[in-house]
């Protein structure tokens, strides 16, 4: 994962990360190609146990 693809933001009770994985794959065999794409996001929010 690339960190442009990453964002972290920091409140005084919680830290949020949020970002997107892409992944591509491409196979030549016998004169036929194969592509293979793949695409998620995420969002976490992880509480902090006191105020910062």
């Amino acid at each position: 994962m690339k960190a442009k693809n990453l964002d972290v933001e920091v409140t005084e009770d919680t830290v949020t990360i949020s970002g997107e994985r892409k992944s591509e794959t491409k196979t030549e065999e016998k004169g036929l190609t194969k592509s293979e794409f793949y695409y998620a996001t995420f969002h976490r929010v992880i509480p902090l146990p006191a105020t910062v």
